[in-house]
């Protein structure tokens, strides 16, 4: 077993200078070990591991004008080098658009070319969380809108974390903008037994947290 780091900011700057650099940590040794680089600097993005690589989504990448948010994907596992290792390549943008801070986890699914991930929640361009949830198809980059994350009280949540249950419910937690002490969690679970066909997972808030 292993936990990967992939790219993020190296110093706040200003300019603020970010990495592509992707190193794993060897859980059994304690040691950590170079990987490829991404195909470009990346902060603020999400990532998780997908059928044995790694899959990398939105952020904020180095432009022409400095940094900017983006809506691009890159996965590890999808291309070779010239020396026969295994890169990273650049897949089709996001549909819905570029975003940053988002959680994502992966579908357990075997019929897509590239596989599915499920990408929570996140702020746009205009630096305003959002409580959508998209079902994203990592070949294509097509978005499909699922259900939208709960808001207590109206309020705008960020910072989210995520990850899939064994039964294959999502957990997602996270904290107020206001960045107070509390925090929400939520759980997206199937409709319950004897519900029509046609019914969606749906989100169900759990008990609130808070932190010291």
């Amino acid at each position: 077993p292993g936990l990967v780091v992939c790219g993020g900011r190296v110093s706040r700057g200003p300019p603020p200078v970010l990495t592509r650099q992707v190193w794993r940590l060897d859980l059994g040794k304690l040691r950590w070990e170079r990987m490829p680089d991404l195909t470009r600097e990346r902060a603020v993005h999400a990532c998780c591991a997908v059928r044995k690589g790694v899959a990398v989504l939105s952020g904020v990448v180095v432009g022409q004008a400095g940094p900017e948010i983006t809506a691009s994907v890159e996965v590890l596992g999808g291309a070779s080098s010239a020396a026969g290792g295994t890169i990273f390549k650049t897949l089709a943008p996001l549909s819905c658009g570029a975003t940053y801070d988002s959680a994502v986890v992966p579908i357990d699914e075997g019929e897509s070319e590239q596989g599915q991930v499920l990408l929570i929640g996140g702020c746009n361009e205009h630096n305003v969380a959002s409580s959508a949830v998209h079902l994203v198809d990592l070949a294509t980059g097509v978005c499909t809108a699922q259900a939208s994350l709960l808001s207590p009280q109206g309020g705008l949540i960020d910072r989210w974390v995520a990850g899939r249950l064994p039964d294959g419910r999502i957990v997602c937690a996270g904290a107020t903008r206001q960045w107070t002490a509390q925090g929400t969690a939520q759980v997206m679970e199937p409709p319950p037994h004897g519900s029509p066909s046609e019914a969606s997972w749906q989100w169900r808030s759990l008990p609130n947290m808070s932190a010291v």
